[in-house]
């Protein structure tokens, strides 16, 4: 028995002071930055793939040097471990750079890192910027086997984690697809051989240009209202809770009305509404698939309710989900976009096939979204798998072979 609870007897429980050295980055000053030079790992950096680097050229401690392989941890607004495969680079402050002392595998000590980071995440610092001290981290015990049981471990945690990244690639090589299919078919059509140019582009030539407000029956913005821990049996959808296109019924907080409203029942969500964010993550929206008659639509959103008569609702829903409305957006408020309004959202031209068109083209745009949430299913449940093995493993509860 230890500190921390039964163990096996070939283990130890030691302090993560122990088993790795610590090293905080460097603390860049933003005079220092320049456009090429060696790159400096933020961490934004970690998180995307995608994001810009700042670079130096000036003197350096070698201790801030990275190389492929590197153990990175950050400890402060966006908590996580990462191994740095990305070339010669240096390292920022609110990083730590770790390095195993001998005896431990730092392919075990990553995977004991990410435990010891979503325990720690618990307790951390700070309601809006989260970060844990040094001496916090370093006073973690971990459960620590022989090297040979440490290497296994990892092997298998390692292995799990590449399935993991199968499916991660395969959703994004089919939200890729889905992208490019749904400029085609709202640009192109189905089966379409004579075209014209109209003021949005070129479209078949059976299709109209039509703006939203020729096409909704109303659109609106949504009730001022406060979320609450207390049940008052009303919901609220915010900006923040769309999340690809769609949103967690169960997640929605309770809300009280701040506001004197006489007819309460238009701000309820109903079946086929657009909802549409104003603000925060500016035209991203949902279709709405059933009357929510205790969820409320908050006062950043925008409601539209379109004639169903020239409309098919998920073929509208795949257009405010296209390349085509984000121009439209981008090209309207510029670069730096800070809301939307009333006036600019009915002004929105679109390209409208015939309703039986429109229900062929989201019919076939569906059928991604099917594969699409068959594949977030899986990575869901590889996931789990991941955690299961992690404290299963690393805690000596299930023994490996080596």
């Amino acid at each position: 028995m230890t500190e921390i609870g039964e163990i096996p007897e070939e283990w130890e429980a030691k302090p993560l002071s122990k088993v790795a050295t610590y090293i905080n980055g460097m603390a860049f000053k933003p005079s220092e930055w320049r456009n090429s030079g060696i790159p400096i790992v933020r961490i934004e950096n970690l998180n995307s793939i995608n994001a810009s680097f700042n670079y130096y050229q000036g003197k350096f401690d070698s201790r801030y040097l990275l190389g492929n392989g590197e153990i990175l941890l950050s400890w402060s607004a966006s908590l996580g471990v990462y191994i740095w495969n990305r070339g010669k680079a240096l390292l920022n402050q609110h990083i730590f750079k770790v390095i195993p002392v001998e005896n431990v595998s730092k392919q075990f000590l990553f995977w004991v890192l990410h435990k010891a980071v979503e325990n720690l995440s618990q307790t951390t610092h700070g309601s809006t910027m989260k970060h844990f001290k040094k001496g916090q981290l370093e006073k973690t015990l971990i459960w620590l086997p022989p090297l040979p049981e440490q290497q296994k471990i990892a092997e298998i945690l390692a292995t799990a984690d590449d399935e993991i990244q199968k499916v991660d690639e395969q959703i994004t090589l089919t939200e890729q697809f889905k992208k490019g299919l749904m400029q085609r078919l709202l640009t192109r059509g189905i089966g379409h051989t004579r075209f014209k140019t109209t003021e949005i582009g070129e479209i078949p030539e059976e299709w109209d240009v039509k703006k939203i407000r020729e096409l909704r029956q109303n659109i609106y913005y949504g009730i001022t209202a406060k979320a609450t821990k207390e049940n008052t049996n009303l919901r609220m959808l915010r900006t923040t809770d769309i999340k690809n296109f769609k949103f967690d019924l169960n997640n929605l907080p309770f809300c009280q009305i701040t506001e004197k409203r006489s007819d309460l029942s238009k701000y309820f969500l109903k079946r086929n509404d657009i909802i549409i964010a104003r603000a925060g993550t500016v035209g991203v929206s949902i279709l709405v698939e059933e009357n929510l008659n205790n969820v409320l639509f908050g006062s950043y959103l925008i409601k539209i309710i379109f004639k169903q008569e020239t409309i098919d609702m998920p073929f509208i829903h795949y257009y405010f989900q296209s390349q085509l409305y984000w121009n439209n957006i981008s090209n309207a408020q510029g670069s730096t976009i800070k809301n939307i309004n009333l006036p600019f959202l009915n002004s929105l031209e679109i390209p409208l096939p015939p309703i039986p068109e429109q229900q062929k083209i989201a019919e076939i745009l569906s059928t991604v979204d099917n594969k699409l949430e068959l594949l977030g299913t899986k990575r869901d449940k590889l996931n789990v798998l991941k955690k299961g093995l992690m404290n299963d493993l690393l805690t000596g509860k299930v023994r490996v072979k080596v």
